[in-house]
C-alpha cells in the first residue's frame, strides 16, 4: 500500500529522463507502463497526475486517459531535460547553504 503521495514529489527531470531513455526501439515514444515501472514507489493515479502536468506545460505529448498510452519528449521537453541548468548549482541554492 502506498502512503500520501503527490505528483510533485516526482521530479519534472526524472520523468523526462525516463521517457528519453526508455522507449520502444526505433521510436521516439514510451507506453505509460514503462513510466510506471520506473516508479515503483509511486501509485498509478499519481504518475498519471504527473504526466497529465507535464503535458499541460508542454514537455510532453500524448494521453493519460488510456486511449493512447504512449509519450513522448516535446522540444521544450528536450531542452529542459538537456539543459545545463543544475538546481544544486544555482546562486540561490548556494546561498541557502
Amino acid at each position: 500500500m502506498h502512503g500520501p503521495q503527490s505528483a510533485k514529489q516526482i521530479p519534472d527531470r526524472e520523468v523526462l529522463r525516463v521517457i528519453y531513455e526508455v522507449k520502444y526501439p526505433g521510436t521516439t515514444w514510451c507506453m505509460f507502463s514503462m513510466v510506471r515501472d520506473a516508479f515503483p514507489l509511486f501509485c498509478e493515479k499519481v504518475i498519471r497526475a504527473k504526466l497529465h502536468a507535464l503535458i499541460r506545460r508542454k514537455l510532453i505529448y500524448g494521453c493519460v486517459c488510456g486511449c493512447r498510452g504512449d509519450f513522448e519528449l516535446t522540444s521544450a521537453g528536450m531542452n529542459l531535460l538537456f539543459s545545463s541548468a543544475n538546481p544544486l548549482t544555482s546562486p540561490t541554492h548556494q546561498s541557502q547553504l
